[in-house]
């Protein structure tokens, strides 16, 4: 590692076109997400509460990034892995964007954009643990914070401005009243990023970073020592209840906006400006709250402000709109202190020689719990919807008591924070 020079031209060029690979990987993402999706699955006359679970699949990714560690006992050519999945992915998505245009019965484009989306984000997520130890390499280990703060910001920049056009774009189409036109837009769109993020990919220094039989077996070591660390239990539980709550909603919100609420795909983008840019002015702010009083002080506090969030969620209607706005900047600003919290919590939980198989096991337990926990939440909105959007005798919109419910789970959470992890001591 010291005979490395990370300044030589050719890591440069290798930081460069990973960085710019991960903001087209985040237009993508952003794509085949929220008001861009609904409006996709809608147009195949699928159910609010299909929609919502179809949203939710992302969910399982982190099981497809934990079943890639088994089974990929060799990545001796990492970058030929990253290169094939990741274009197959993003093929995937832009296909998804093409069903509408084919004239198919529509069961079999119902069918045909599932298979298009599932499969696209199981081929991202096969390879993305691959990719980031790949990429980061290039990067000297005392500057990846910083390296990887820089990243993330140009990508909400630039993600924000270009999901502003393609929304504007998208619904111009429709107002013409040619929609299918607009969602071959879309799908020129991805396949035309597709094109750049495998230019990108093959700029980047090739590797050989090997996984080991020794380490394949470790694992289920790791499994057991982990289940015995009370602290870690705690944090998996924490993570459980978190994804659950999170998931619960989050997968309905994007069709609620479209469908009911009766935004544009393009005042959904504003909205989501909003909260992008709280969340980049809060950043700093949260770790440095976190950095004073603990990580776990940070999460509780990250976590407070989005059950703040689902309340003004669960009183969201076509009469109250606006409410929408308050819920997803919170969400932003709630995101600013859970995601790095929950790792840093990880960190100071486990022995460093455990942390990687720790935060792939809680990501997979906690992405299958989210999954369930949607799966919960559909047979919820469909009982509602089919009941005449009513509930206990009320007038609500499923979204509304799903909302109310994750309100619920984070409150647990909140006092699961307070009361049992701050009381855990951090590994010596």
């Amino acid at each position: 590692m010291n005979n490395i020079d990370f300044e030589s031209s050719e890591y440069q060029r290798s930081r460069r076109a990973y960085v710019l690979q991960c903001m087209l990987q985040y237009f993508v993402a952003l794509l085949i997400a929220d008001a861009f999706l609904a409006k996709l699955l809608t147009s195949l006359n699928f159910k609010d509460s299909t929609i919502g679970l179809i949203s939710s699949i992302i969910s399982l990714a982190f099981v497809i990034q934990l079943l890639s560690v088994v089974m990929i006992k060799s990545r001796k050519n990492a970058k030929m892995l990253v290169i094939i999945f990741s274009t197959l992915s993003n093929v995937f998505f832009g296909l998804a964007f093409f069903v509408p245009l084919l004239s198919f019965e529509a069961q079999i484009k119902r069918i045909l954009a599932v298979i298009f989306i599932v499969s696209g984000y199981c081929f991202l997520y096969f390879v993305v643990s691959i990719a980031y130890k790949w990429a980061n390499s290039f990067v000297q280990p005392g500057k990846r914070g910083l390296f990887s703060a820089k990243k993330e910001i140009l990508s909400l920049i630039s993600g924000i401005i270009f999901t502003t056009v393609v929304g504007y774009v998208l619904d111009r189409f429709d107002e013409a009243s040619n929609l299918k036109g607009g969602f071959f837009f879309v799908s020129i769109t991805i396949l035309l990023i597709a094109v750049g993020d495998f230019v990108c990919i093959s700029m980047i220094k090739r590797d050989s970073p090997e996984l080991s039989n020794d380490e394949l077996k470790r694992l289920g070591h790791s499994i057991k020592y982990l289940l015995r660390n009370k602290r870690y239990r705690s944090a998996l539980l924490l993570t459980i209840l978190f994804k659950s709550a999170t998931y619960f909603t989050t997968g309905y919100i994007g069709v609620y906006k479209v469908n009911t609420l009766l935004i544009s795909v393009f005042a959904v983008q504003l909205i989501n400006i909003v909260s992008s840019g709280f969340r980049m002015v809060v950043s700093i702010p949260f770790g440095k709250y976190s950095d004073r009083h603990s990580y776990v002080k940070g999460f509780e506090l990250a976590l407070i402000i989005a059950m703040i969030a689902y309340a003004f969620c669960a009183f969201t209607t076509p009469k109250t709109w606006y409410f929408i706005i308050i819920y997803t900047a919170l969400i932003g600003v709630s995101a600013a202190g859970t995601e790095s919290n929950s790792y840093n919590i990880m960190y100071n939980f486990v022995d460093i020689d455990y942390f990687e198989d720790a935060l792939a096991i809680n990501n997979c337990v906690g992405g299958l719990c989210g999954f369930i926990s949607a799966l919960v939440a559909q047979k919820i909105i469909a009982l509602i919807q089919e009941n005449g959007n009513k509930f206990l005798g009320m007038n609500l919109y499923g979204q509304q008591v799903l909302a109310a419910i994750s309100f619920l789970i984070m409150l647990v959470a909140i006092l699961f924070v307070h009361f049992v992890i701050s009381k855990k001591r951090s590994v010596e």
